[in-house]
């Protein structure tokens, strides 16, 4: 089996919450015409996604709707892992801010790959493609990334096997616009409560939330939300994971 995994990170510079995560996609899937349509159009310009920065722009909405139609009758064979980290809890104890940068960004993707692939069945044997968007943090890291992954499946008996790792261009793969706007969904759904208590959301992050509302109710999508394996982590405490569905459902009974 082989499958397309799709890493993006949101929130960096300390702007919270930080996140990192990827979606695999079983490359049948990803091949398939009306998936492909969608690269096409973006690669060609006719179709961009920005979920950061949507603030009510009719068309943005409507693509962005239609991503998650397209994708929906196939969600549920793809998987999705996150962290959650906290820059500012670092730094606040402790004065090596070069060295947090170097764990996050040598570290952190590390274990989200690796929490897609591993405990697969004896009988599956999975060869893995990462793309990663082109940063400057990640510039060095893609050959590392497959390197070691390799060497941890070899060791702790895992079926899978990283033939590629690599950046790609924005505007090239339509998997990694889609975990970017999934990932700032993920922002949304932890940041609504706090900023719908502490402060009079703003009209164009209304329209955000708005939005979000609409995605959950295309078929499929709010089952795909809930099984999102989300991991936290802060300077004090390893990886721990939380359910995310409980933060999902507050989301929604606090909407």
């Amino acid at each position: 089996m082989i499958i397309d995994i799709f890493f993006d990170e949101s929130g960096k510079h300390s702007n919270k919450p930080m996140i990192m995560g990827a979606v695999s996609i079983p490359e049948k899937v990803y091949f398939l015409k009306t998936i492909q349509d969608l690269s096409e159009q973006l690669q060609e310009k006719k179709e961009t996604y920005h979920f950061t920065k949507y603030t009510g722009d009719y068309k943005m909405k409507n693509r962005i709707l239609n991503l998650f139609k397209v994708l929906s009758p196939n969600l549920k064979l793809m998987r999705v892992n996150t962290i959650k980290y906290d820059e500012l809890d670092y730094k606040s104890q402790n004065s090596n801010g070069s060295l947090f940068e170097t764990m996050v960004y040598s570290k952190f993707p590390e274990r989200v790959f690796y929490g897609l692939l591993r405990c697969k069945g004896n009988l599956m044997n999975i060869e893995a493609n990462i793309f990663m968007e082109e940063a400057s943090e990640y510039k060095d890291f893609p050959p590392r990334f497959k390197q070691q992954l390799n060497i941890q499946s070899l060791y702790r008996g895992e079926k899978f096997t990283i033939k590629n790792c690599t950046t790609v261009p924005k505007y090239t793969e339509i998997g990694v616009e889609l975990i970017d706007i999934i990932l700032g969904i993920i922002r949304v759904i932890l940041n609504f409560e706090k900023i719908s208590e502490d402060t009079e959301m703003t009209k164009s992050y209304q329209k955000k939330v708005d939005l979000v509302n609409e995605i959950l109710k295309i078929p499929n999508v709010y089952d795909f939300f809930c099984s999102i394996k989300y991991f936290e982590w802060n300077s004090v405490s390893s990886l721990k994971e939380i359910k995310f569905k409980d933060y999902v459902d507050s989301y929604i009974s606090n909407n």
